[in-house]
């Protein structure tokens, strides 16, 4: 469950959170959105970044949202809140993002709504030199194909991206060999979905867990099966 968040000409203020889980696929969704209103030298770096850029990002950003949409336990919104004028072009070329003038409290009631209440406001905080917000929410409602067992939770050192070590609680579970491989150096373990009750698989219904550097212990084989390790957290939180 995510929401990302892009300020445009202005400055915000990250909001400290307890934890926090990124979507690679919400960030590029958003960021994309925001390069298709990119040109000249902006826009070629974020086509480096993204792929794509300038009048090209716009239907990328639809088709995507879309194709995302199929996938039934997920659900996929983008939306701006601005201070200033937007081009008709632009919001012409994202016929699926709505605009709205900006309103913080509005964000906020909007992320909570579009995620089922799972997240109760943006992790940034829009202040007055705030001009122009780009949010987008993914919000996934699965289960795990096989549960985490509690008793198996503990307090492990987990070393965040600022390089901070901590204990957190830490979930862990037995996968079958097939599901775990190495690609560049890091661990990569697939953690499956549940059907649907009577159906196949959701699409998109695994979720992939990655760890580099001090945490490949974490994925150390252990009788024939790699145990994966990882802070406690589920498809819904």
């Amino acid at each position: 469950m995510t929401a990302a968040g892009a300020a445009v000409r202005g400055r915000s203020r990250t909001v400290p959170p307890a934890g926090f889980v990124c979507s690679p696929a919400g960030l590029w969704l958003a960021l994309a959105a925001v390069a298709a209103g990119a040109r000249g030298g902006t826009a070629a770096e974020l086509r480096a970044l993204l792929g794509t850029a300038d009048r090209e990002a716009a239907p990328a950003v639809t088709e995507v949202a879309r194709e995302l949409a199929t996938t039934g336990a997920l659900g996929v919104a983008t939306r701006v809140w601005s201070r200033v004028p937007v081009l008709r072009a632009y919001r012409q070329a994202l016929p699926d993002v709505r605009f709205d003038p900006m309103d913080p409290a509005a964000v906020d009631a909007w992320v909570r709504e579009a995620t089922g209440g799972l997240i109760e406001r943006l992790p940034l905080e829009i202040t007055d030199d705030t001009l122009l917000a780009l949010v987008n929410v993914l919000a996934l409602k699965a289960r795990w194909e096989t549960p985490f067992e509690g008793w198996r939770t503990r307090d492990l050192p987990f070393t965040d991206a600022a390089g901070t070590v901590r204990k957190v609680p830490t979930m862990s579970k037995d996968v079958p060999m097939a599901d775990a491989w190495t690609a560049g150096g890091t661990y990569v373990v697939e953690l499956r979905c549940a059907r649907e009750p009577g159906g196949a698989p959701e699409p998109g219904s695994v979720s992939s867990w990655a760890s580099r550097g001090p945490a490949r212990s974490a994925c150390s084989p252990r009788a024939g099966r790699p145990g994966p390790q990882g802070p406690r957290w589920t498809p819904t939180g």
